[in-house]
This record gives C-alpha cells, sequence and structure tokens, in this order.
C-alpha cells in the first residue's frame, strides 16, 4: 500500500498521498507476543477498531513457530480511537483486550495463555451415505457467535475457525476431539456461546460435498455449544450448496 501510494505521488505530482503515507507510518502497531511454549497454529486473532474512518475489522492467520502478530492502530492514515481484540484458540482459553484510547506509538502485550479441557463428541451419519471410492472427512469449525456482541455489532462477519479434521468410519460414524467451549471463563460471560459446524469434504481436494445437520432438535447445521452432549449424535447429510 505504502509504495502504490509513492508511485501515485510521483506520477500525479500530488503531495497529499505522501503526506498520508507518512501519516500511516508513523503509527506503529500493536503487537500480541504469544509465549514460546504455545502452539500459534492452534490460535486466531480477531480485532475491530473504530475512529474518523468508521469500524474496521480484521482477521490474522496464524502460523507455526511465528510469535509475534500485528494489530494496525491506523486505518488510511487515520488514527484508532478504540480497539477490540479476540485471541482464542482450539486448544487455549479465549482472551479479550479493549483499549478506549488506542497509543500511535504502538505496545506489546505479553500474552499469558492456558489450556482448556476438552470433550470427545461421537456421531453418525444417518442414513449412511455411499462414497464409493472417494476419501472423504469431517471438518469441524466453530462459530465464534459472542464476538458480534463484543465488538459491538448487531450482525458481523461469521466463518468457522477450524477445530479438526477426522474420518468417516464405513458404519458412517465419527469421533472428534471438541474444545469444552462452556467452561471458558471469558465466553460463558455471554448469551450466545458460538457453536459447532460440521462438514463433509473431499480429503484430496478439500472441497465441500456435504453439511451435517442434527436428525432431531436442532433445525440448523449450527450445533450449539452444550454444557454436556448426547453418547452419539445422529446427523442427517445434505448437499453442500453455496
Amino acid at each position: 500500500m505504502r509504495i502504490c501510494l509513492i508511485i501515485l505521488s510521483m506520477m500525479l505530482g500530488n503531495g497529499v498521498s505522501d503526506v498520508r503515507t507518512q501519516a500511516q507510518s508513523s503509527s506503529k502497531p500493536y503487537v500480541i507476543r504469544l509465549p514460546r511454549d504455545s502452539e500459534p497454529a492452534s490460535l486466531w486473532i480477531e480485532y475491530y477498531l473504530t475512529g474518523p474512518f468508521g469500524g474496521y475489522g480484521g482477521y490474522i492467520s496464524t502460523a507455526p513457530n511465528v510469535w509475534d502478530y500485528e494489530i494496525p492502530t491506523s486505518i488510511e492514515g487515520q488514527p484508532a480511537e478504540t480497539m477490540r481484540v479476540i485471541v482464542n484458540g482450539r486448544k487455549y482459553y479465549a482472551q479479550t483486550f479493549s483499549f478506549a484510547g488506542v497509543e500511535q506509538q504502538g505496545r506489546v502485550i505479553d500474552l499469558k495463555i492456558e489450556q482448556r479441557p476438552t470433550v470427545r463428541f461421537t456421531g453418525k451419519i444417518v442414513p449412511r451415505l455411499s462414497f464409493g471410492d472417494k476419501r472423504l472427512q469431517i471438518s469441524v469449525g466453530y462459530l465464534e457467535h459472542w464476538k458480534c456482541e463484543y465488538f459491538g455489532q448487531m450482525d458481523c462477519l461469521l466463518s468457522p475457525n477450524p477445530i479438526a479434521s477426522v474420518a468417516i468410519g464405513k458404519d458412517g460414524k465419527f469421533s472428534v476431539v471438541l474444545p469444552d467451549i462452556i467452561k471458558d471463563p471469558v465466553v460463558v460471560r455471554f448469551h450466545d456461546r458460538g457453536a459447532f459446524q460440521f462438514l463433509i469434504r473431499d480429503e484430496s481436494t478439500g472441497n465441500i460435498l456435504y453439511r451435517l445437520r442434527p436428525a432431531i432438535g436442532v433445525q440448523s447445521d449450527a450445533f450449539p455449544v452444550l454444557s454436556g452432549y448426547p453418547i452419539e449424535q445422529d446427523f442427517t447429510a445434505e448437499p453442500w450448496k453455496k
């Protein structure tokens, strides 16, 4: 972005773009620093900024052996006034941070994380599907519904955060270890604690083929976070439609 603005300034002789570039570069980011004994790839980071630009949200993908992640303190040269951050993951308790005044000189947030408990979940697809020669797997994601409330938005973009991928047995059964979200002290503060989404994917391509819906009860492909789960949950498979 900075390079594009400088080139545009040189071409048009417009000093305004260069001033904006200098203003943006003078705003240093906030840095989320993860502990070295953690697994960064099992975490995700989301943030929401407000300021003269309105509202701006972002998602930061983490990677193995990368410990520092930057959150901008300005958007298009305009300084942020407030910042809210969620750090969450399939293995660790959620953490939230709220800053009413955003320091443009930046700061480092040294994170201390704690592993959350897990729970074994067993499901069965009824009636059983005929997969033929295809290698299929169950992909489980967590829909973080409560982030809309925390970010102060009536509606916000939700996409499932990856939890696990597991094989499907010939009998249509599958078993997966889920994070025990209901025991998370941050998440329980919110009315809607989120839900799990179960999808069937082609293992070789990653393409979604089916969505799973509980056979009885919940009329949605989002299975709500509960304090306890059935010994075995029946699902029906519906062809995936974009």
